[in-house]
Order: structure tokens, then C-alpha cells, then sequence
């Protein structure tokens, strides 16, 4: 059989081993990033206008303690039967048990 070692390196690492390698480009590559410095802030403090609008979001409502789980009704299970759905339950318990063996073998 014949294997490919290939070992990737740095570009900057490549430069250094081989200098003729700094022209080189690939046609898919990504472009350079370009970082660019920070423009200073303007001088003096910002204008007030009032106090700043609250970013905190109350926490929504949580069901009472002790609430009946609620199922789904059959609109919205498409008119699915409750046997149709104990059968689908059980058939992807199944596969459930099925892929836990697996995966320990």
C-alpha cells in the first residue's frame, strides 16, 4: 500500500525553510486579515439624555409548582391516536436501546 505523509507547517516556518516560498498564493485561499488601529473616542463625556433603558429581561413565567404536565392535543399531533402514539414511543425507545448497544461494542 502507499501512504502520504504529509506534515503541514506555517507559513512563516515555510519562509523560513525555503525563501522562494513567500510569492507563492493558492486560488481558494482566504484573504489576508487586515487589522487596523481604533479611531480615539471624541474628547469630553457624552451628551446625557436620561437615565439608560434597563437590557434586563424578566424571567418568564414558570408553571406553578405541583402543575399536570400538559400533553399535545390531537390538532396538533395531526390526528395521531394515543395507541399510535404509545407505538411511536415504544418504537423509539427501541432505537434508543439499539444505539446504546451498539456504541458499546
Amino acid at each position: 500500500m502507499t501512504y502520504a505523509n504529509v506534515k503541514f507547517h506555517t507559513k512563516s516556518y515555510a519562509v523560513q525553510q525555503n525563501p522562494s516560498l513567500a510569492s507563492v498564493t493558492f486560488p481558494m485561499a482566504a484573504p489576508p486579515i487586515i487589522l487596523r488601529a481604533v479611531s480615539p473616542p471624541p474628547e469630553g463625556p457624552p451628551p446625557e439624555t436620561g437615565p439608560a433603558p434597563s437590557k434586563v429581561t424578566p424571567p418568564p413565567t414558570a408553571p406553578p409548582v405541583g402543575a399536570a404536565k400538559s400533553f399535545f392535543t390531537d390538532e396538533e399531533l395531526g390526528g395521531i391516536t394515543q395507541e399510535e402514539f404509545a407505538e411511536a414511543i415504544e418504537a423509539a425507545l427501541r432505537l434508543k436501546r439499539q444505539s446504546k448497544q451498539t456504541a458499546s461494542v
